[in-house]
């Protein structure tokens, strides 16, 4: 189970995975004229995908040096006689002088390109520089725009005002996530809740402290946190002992501390079939009741006014 996301602070990684915002954020890079770079990585990415466990290691050798007019007309000539595969496909779709989605390279980065093409024609990798011009593109510019843009309110607002909000977009949104806690204070049921936020948080610290590489702790020291963390997340909520106990089954009990608590290596998703069930449970029966609470209708009216 991956981590989850809010539509209301998304990132580059979400949009993909959200039929309507991407038909917005698909909206503002039209309007940009740059739809395009957005379709060149969206290919790219899904033949380097289909590609990845089955294409040979190769090391490509080209320069990266600026070529004449002359030299590419070469190039492009060579390319245009070359068969019909994803790498030539690509190269006519939006790269050449004929491409119908043009995608406008600077000339360095179309001389590699080029080059590259015709040192391993049969290699998606030699069109990498493009997937990395693309990528780099939408990440530090392109969707860092759609957030501050009208389109990007607008579709907030669709969501909130027209009653789309899901659970996920509650829980990662800081400021929707103060209403949810308020409405619930004094409420048993509130549990429920920050079980679900410290397997969140959980998960999280697992992925900064596993899965990146600029710490200067050890392994060892990093397992020790993580497992302590499990541990303390079991205590508070899985026992019975515990003023937070969730009223689970004994087996449900042994089987998330078996998971999370019995292993020598911390696992990310050692809480993931209880958080499911905790999951369906709030978003089943707390979380209509929320929509139509006063906390939530302060938020609405926030956001109605701040957006105008």
């Amino acid at each position: 189970m991956s981590l989850g996301f809010s539509r209301l602070c998304p990132s580059f990684d979400n949009v993909i995975n959200d039929p309507l915002l991407l038909s917005y954020f698909l909206q503002y890079l039209s309007s940009t004229k740059l739809e395009n770079i957005f379709r060149l990585w969206l290919e790219l990415s899904s033949c380097k995908g289909r590609k990845s466990n089955s294409a040979e290691e190769f090391e490509f050798k080209s320069e990266e040096k600026v070529l004449s007019d002359k030299e590419l007309d070469k190039l492009r000539k060579k390319i245009s006689e070359l068969a019909v595969n994803d790498v030539t496909t690509i190269y006519f779709r939006y790269l050449s002088p004929e491409a119908k989605l043009t995608v406008d390279l600077n000339t360095e980065l179309l001389s590699l390109t080029l080059s590259r093409i015709m040192e391993n024609p049969n290699n998606i990798s030699a069109l990498d520089p493009c997937l990395r011009f693309a990528e780099s593109k939408l990440r530090l510019s392109l969707f860092p725009g759609f957030l501050k843009s009208e389109l990007f309110s607008q579709f907030c607002s669709e969501i909130i005002l027209n009653d789309q909000l899901t659970l996920n977009d509650v829980l990662f949104e800081e400021s929707l996530l103060v209403f949810f806690v308020e409405f619930l204070v004094g409420d048993p049921t509130s549990t429920l809740l920050t079980f679900l936020m410290a397997v969140n948080a959980y998960k999280k610290e697992f992925h900064e402290l596993m899965l990146k590489r600029d710490y200067h702790e050890t392994i060892e020291k990093r397992y020790e946190q993580l497992l302590h963390d499990a541990t303390t997340i079991c205590a508070k909520y899985l026992s019975p002992a515990s003023d937070d106990f969730m009223g689970l089954t004994l087996e449900q009990y042994r089987d998330v501390l078996d998971s999370a608590c019995s292993e020598k290596e911390p696992r990310i998703n050692c809480f993931d079939d209880l958080y499911k069930l905790i999951f369906k449970t709030v978003e089943k029966n707390i979380l209509p009741s929320f929509f139509h609470s006063a906390p939530f209708a302060r938020y609405r009216h926030s956001f109605a006014k701040k957006s105008g």
